[in-house]
C-alpha cells in the first residue's frame, strides 16, 4: 500500500485507478475542509458550553457529554451547511458530484475512556465496509477535526489487501442493527454490532496509524481493513466521514481488481444522488 499526498485534486478515474489497487490518498490542506473544521468546531463548543471539545469530558459527568455531544451530533448530521461544505470538499478534491452516490454524513467521536461511550462515540472494530455494504467500488472518506497522535488515529491493514479473513458477514444484518440501534435508550450504544466482526486474530504487525492534520482528507477503498485505534490518550477524538459510489464505476464494474463479486446482490440502501 502507497499512500500519496497530494496537494491536487484528482478526477474520478484517476482516483479509482489509484484506490482500488489498494493505495490511499490523502488530499492535503483543503480549504473546504477547513472550513468545515470552523464551522464544526463552532457547533461543538456551543453544545459543550465553550469548552475545548478533545477535554470537555473531563469537567462533565458522563450522561451530560452525551447528551449534549448527542444533540451536537444529531444537529451536524441534519445541517445543510455541514453537508454542503462537505459536498464542497469532495469538489475539491476532484470528485465530479452530479455522478456520485453518497451515504450519511457522521461526526464520530472517539472517547478515551469506556465511560462515554455511546451510540455514535466509540471506537470502531477491524472490518472492511464490503462486509456489511457488498458494494465494491464504494470510496470511504475520513477527516479529523482537531490534531491526532497515532493513538487517537484510523489505522489501516495492508496485509489484508490480499489476504481473506473470516468474519460474520453471513449472519450479520443491517436491518437488525437498525432495529436494536432504534430501540436502544437515546445516546446509549446498541448491543448489536454497527458492523460484521472478524472472527479470527488480525495481524498487529504491519499497522499503520495513518498520519492527517486537521484540513487533510484520507481516502481509502471500502474493501481496506481498518479500525479506529483504541483510544489511550487523555483526549477525544473527533472526525468526519461520509462514503461514496460513482455511478461510472457502478454501471461499468469497476471495482477491486483482486476480489471475485460475491453472487449476493450488492446492497445499495441509503446512499443518495
Amino acid at each position: 500500500m502507497n499512500t500519496r499526498y497530494l496537494s491536487q485534486p484528482l478526477s474520478d478515474d484517476e482516483r479509482s485507478d489509484l484506490l482500488f489497487k489498494g493505495d490511499v490518498a490523502v488530499f492535503t490542506r483543503v480549504p473546504a475542509m477547513k472550513a468545515l473544521i470552523r464551522f464544526t468546531d463552532s457547533m461543538l463548543r456551543y453544545y459543550l458550553d465553550g469548552n475545548n471539545p478533545v477535554t470537555a469530558h473531563q469537567d462533565m459527568l458522563p450522561g451530560t457529554f452525551l447528551n449534549r455531544i448527542g444533540a451536537a451530533q444529531r444537529d451536524i448530521h441534519n445541517s445543510d451547511e455541514a453537508k454542503s461544505l462537505f459536498f464542497g470538499v469532495l469538489r475539491q478534491c476532484g470528485t465530479d458530484l452530479d455522478d456520485t452516490f453518497y451515504d450519511h454524513f457522521v461526526l464520530r467521536v472517539v472517547p478515551c475512556h469506556p465511560s462515554f461511550e455511546g451510540a455514535w462515540n466509540s471506537a470502531i472494530g477491524h472490518h472492511r465496509d464490503t462486509w456489511g455494504s457488498n458494494i465494491y467500488c464504494q470510496q470511504n472518506w475520513w477527516a479529523p477535526i482537531y490534531g491526532l497522535e497515532p493513538g487517537r488515529s484510523i489505522a489501516l491493514y495492508p496485509d489484508y489487501w490480499r489476504r481473506p479473513l473470516a468474519n460474520t458477514s453471513s449472519k450479520w444484518s443491517f436491518k437488525e442493527f437498525l432495529s436494536q440501534r432504534s430501540a436502544a435508550p437515546k445516546n446509549t450504544r446498541c448491543a448489536y454490532p454497527s458492523v460484521p466482526q472478524p472472527t479470527e486474530p488480525v495481524d498487529e504487525t504491519n499497522r499503520i496509524s495513518m498520519d492527517v492534520s486537521p484540513g487533510d482528507v484520507l481516502c481509502f477503498s471500502s474493501a481496506h481493513l481498518h479500525a479506529s485505534r483504541i483510544n489511550r490518550t487523555r483526549e477525544i477524538r473527533y472526525s468526519i466521514e461520509m462514503r461514496t459510489v460513482n455511478r461510472l464505476d457502478l454501471l461499468e464494474g469497476r471495482r477491486l481488481r483482486m476480489w471475485t463479486i460475491p453472487a449476493r446482490s450488492r446492497c445499495m440502501a441509503g446512499l443518495k444522488a
